[in-house]
């Protein structure tokens, strides 16, 4: 498909989701502070990403 970058955002919290994230072939980035609006505030959300290197 030719893409450069796959995103995945998720609760911090949620170890769950990180592992099979990774299992996948994911690599966490980070927390992104406040993110997203849920239930009337702002939370937190969770990056892993698969980024396509042979493009250098």
């Amino acid at each position: 498909m030719g893409l450069n970058r796959i995103e995945a955002f998720y609760d911090p919290a949620n170890a769950a989701s990180r592992r099979v994230l990774e299992k996948n072939g994911f690599e966490y980035e980070g927390i992104l502070k406040k993110r997203f609006f849920e239930k009337g505030q702002f939370v937190d959300a969770a990056i892993s990403a698969i980024v396509n290197d042979s493009h250098r």
